[in-house]
């Protein structure tokens, strides 16, 4: 049922994989998809500037060989830019991904102004969305 499966991460902040890592993994394996494990670094945000892009392509290939079983084809890319949610659709389209995973969070006050990422996802993705809370 699926062939492409994309996870937006960010290897330092284990909310934003913990759960949703593993289901995308398990559904990889279910269908023999190939995982797209991607991270959007942002030039707002002072946690971004303080590591270079060599830093960041390290942190996630050492996060992906710890949770990813060899089995699984798996392919990572980092994607810079301010608006998460746009890029994750944007890798999505360029992937042809038939699944976005990604983990949600309990909203705060901006979140229901503006909306979350994972909300912004599941509104504009080009595939199907599993939100893991």
């Amino acid at each position: 049922m699926f062939e492409n499966i994309l996870i937006p991460i960010r290897p330092n902040r284990p909310s934003t994989w913990r759960k949703a890592l593993p289901m995308a993994v398990s559904e990889a394996q279910r269908y023999g998809a190939k995982l797209h494990v991607i991270t959007v670094t942002s030039d707002v945000d002072p946690e971004d500037d303080k590591k270079t892009a060599h830093d960041v392509a390290r942190d996630l290939q050492e996060l992906v060989d710890e949770q990813v079983p060899g089995g699984v084809a798996v392919e990572v890319q980092i994607y810079k830019g301010a608006t998460v949610h746009r890029n994750v659709c944007k890798a999505a389209l360029e992937r042809t991904c038939d699944l976005i995973v990604m983990n949600s969070h309990r909203p705060d006050l901006r979140a229901y102004l503006i909306g979350s990422n994972a909300a912004q996802v599941v509104r504009h993705a080009p595939c199907s969305v599993l939100v893991v809370r």
